[in-house]
């Protein structure tokens, strides 16, 4: 009894990590500036690009990446990101100054990701501005998202970080979260404004832009959605071959996976009902897992092989 009792509980909690252990955090963009070798030009990295006001000499530098200032070292005053990459020795940060531009706004846009099955993003950065430059929207960075490659624009709200001359953690060093909008889109495109205002010198900085999204998780919205009433298996127990139906749509993936939790066979873009061969799988028991085109897994289902 109680050797049963063990192993219904050990199946409780392998069918709970199959569920959960999927979730994984991934890198969607994480930019520290540092390819850039500029001196105060208009050079940006591949993939990033502004706009800017035009004036009589047309010699705005807008944004663009500084290699040339002492202070550029970023030592954040606050924790809660992890490891930005440019804690301890980066040198590159893009900026832009209100002595070198005329007055008017200025838009950075960050190159387009993808959010394909990605929920639960979020965005962070370091800034640091001047102590001097607080004039008006001098002082502040505007965060705006699209998901339409620009055709509209939504803005995020965060807190900003003071103007006293040190480089901190944007939002008070919490990940921004992105509405759930931005989730499982084919482009994300991120961008920056800052209103320039001409009264003291001084600049605006951002480095170790870090864009995130959770693979396969929960996050912000719905990836996962479990209707393990849509699909059916037989004959269950088998000796044999086996067949998979569903009802659901968009389905295309089987994985199936062992007690260890280890993933013995996959089966990518089947059309269902699906025919399974048993082939070299082990007498045991094993969990059929499946997922749609987006790799939201969808359900899971026992199977026992005889």
């Amino acid at each position: 009894m109680k050797q049963k009792i063990t192993f219904i509980l050990s199946t409780i909690l392998l069918v709970f990590a199959l569920q959960t252990s999927h979730a994984q955090t991934v890198y969607l963009l994480n930019e520290n500036f540092d390819a850039i070798k500029a001196t105060h030009l208009d050079s940006l990295p591949t993939g990033w690009h502004y706009s800017r006001p035009f004036y009589a000499n047309n010699m705005s530098p807008g944004w663009f990446v500084d290699t040339l200032r002492t202070n550029s070292a970023p030592l954040y005053s606050q924790g809660g990101y992890g490891t930005p990459p440019d804690t301890a020795s980066g040198f590159d940060h893009v900026v832009i100054r209100n002595n070198l531009d005329s007055t008017g706004t200025y838009e950075l846009f960050a190159p387009s990701v993808s959010t394909t099955g990605k929920t639960g993003i979020t965005v962070s950065w370091g800034s640091r501005t001047t102590a001097s430059f607080t004039g008006g929207g001098s002082t502040t960075a505007t965060l705006s998202f699209s998901v339409d490659n620009g055709s509209t624009w939504d803005t995020v709200a965060y807190t900003r970080v003071i103007p006293d001359g040190a480089w901190h953690l944007t939002n008070n060093a919490t990940p921004i979260a992105l509405p759930t909008k931005a989730e499982n889109k084919a482009s994300l495109i991120l961008k920056w404004t800052c209103n320039i205002i001409n009264s003291s010198n001084g600049t605006l900085r951002l480095d170790d832009i870090i864009v995130k999204g959770t693979n396969g998780g929960s996050g912000s919205g719905v990836n996962n959605v479990y209707d393990n009433n849509a699909f059916e298996i037989y004959p269950n127990p088998t000796s044999d071959k086996f067949i998979i139906t569903s009802t659901l749509k968009n389905v295309n993936k089987v994985n199936i996976i062992n007690m260890i939790g280890q993933t013995v066979k996959t089966i990518d873009n089947c059309t269902f009902p699906v025919t399974i061969e048993r082939n070299n799988l082990n007498s045991g028991i094993y969990f059929i897992q499946i997922s749609n085109q987006q790799n939201q897994i969808v359900a899971n289902k026992k199977l026992i092989i005889e």
